[in-house]
């Protein structure tokens, strides 16, 4: 009987999410993304009522390293709780998580259309010429300045940044 449970649980979170993309216009997520965020939802709801209480937000939570008050928790709901019932419901979970995908997925393009920018010869690498090149905007920094970004950045000491260790730089994040 706890497994039919379960099993109609799994199929009306799907229709839920179904019809929150088509209804609200959100692009259809990779279907892997979906899965995981309906199988994080069914994890944090652990009464399986079909919606996230306080505490259960609270716990989820902990179990990531975080130590949230009884504030943080009451935010964190409330800031999903689109029907104001002081609970995050499937639908909501699932709205606020495919909002977090998207956001994500956008800096990331962003992020990779910087580095291609910044790639004058296309080749999947940064030089310091180019790294030079794009600075030379800003006159208050110094050639030994740029020589120092691009040494934080080249991690693997070949001469050249490429995208992770462009992503993952001080530079990445001092140019945007």
């Amino acid at each position: 009987m706890a497994s039919n449970l379960k099993r109609r649980r799994h199929s009306r979170i799907k229709r839920e999410m179904k019809n929150k993309n088509s209804k609200q216009g959100h692009s259809e997520l990779i279907p892997d993304i979906e899965k995981e965020i309906e199988d994080t939802f069914e994890l944090i709801d652990e009464d399986g009522d079909g919606r996230i209480s306080k505490q259960e937000m609270v716990k989820a939570a902990s179990l990531l390293g975080f130590n949230p008050t009884s504030e943080d928790a009451d935010a964190m709901i409330k800031m999903a709780d689109a029907d104001g019932d002081g609970f995050i419901n499937c639908k909501e979970y699932c709205a606020m998580m495919s909002q977090n995908y998207t956001t994500k997925d956008q800096e990331k393009q962003a992020l990779q259309k910087a580095f291609q920018t910044l790639d004058k010869d296309g080749d999947g690498f940064l030089s310091t010429d180019e790294l030079r090149t794009a600075l030379q905007f800003n006159s208050d920094i110094t050639d030994d300045e740029i020589d120092i970004f691009f040494m934080d950045a080249d991690k693997n000491g070949d001469g050249l940044i490429d995208y992770t260790e462009f992503i993952e730089s001080t530079l990445c994040v001092s140019l945007f």
